[in-house]
């Protein structure tokens, strides 16, 4: 029972890796591809050359002009991080949105408070990305939670009795 009480935020089921890359493509290559391009170079002579094995719902694209290979979240916080795409957007949303700290969002989501910090530095250089980002989900339902704020006045409490 303890254990259930200590998460303040329910993350949604509709938050799949799958879905959260679609939205990550869509927002940067256009629903149909159209704005694709190669992140290295910039170059439009890109083509589609199949998925990445340990991401199967990520797509992997191969530039003709400087022959690099590149994905769907490469040169994003997203291709940088251990953590998983959910991870990061509940970061994200709990930074941006909520305004919650560093050390709660650490003990929230049960992730080290220095992969938390260096993952809010990232969403804050890239904060345009992510109010699109989080602007396109629903709102996430929060419980109140009261917490005591210390020991103040009870030692008045104590020399009454």
């Amino acid at each position: 029972m303890a254990e259930e009480l200590t998460r303040i935020i329910d993350p949604t089921s509709k938050l799949t890796e799958e879905k959260l890359v679609e939205m990550i493509r869509e927002l940067r290559f256009g629903k149909n591809l159209e704005k694709l391009h190669c992140p290295h170079c910039g170059s439009m002579d890109v083509v589609k050359r199949g998925r990445m094995h340990n991401r199967p719902h990520v797509r992997r694209y191969y530039c003709k002009k400087c022959g690099k290979w590149f994905n769907d979240l490469t040169g994003t916080i997203f291709g940088k991080r251990l953590i998983s795409i959910r991870d990061i957007i509940l970061i994200a949303y709990l930074l941006l949105k909520l305004g919650m700290s560093i050390s709660a969002i650490s003990r929230e989501l049960r992730i080290s408070r220095k992969t938390v910090q260096r993952t809010a530095k990232e969403i804050m250089k890239q904060a345009k990305l992510f109010r699109n980002l989080l602007g396109a989900f629903p709102p996430v339902e929060v419980d109140g939670v009261y917490q005591n704020a210390g020991l103040k006045g009870i030692k008045k409490l104590e020399d009454a009795d």
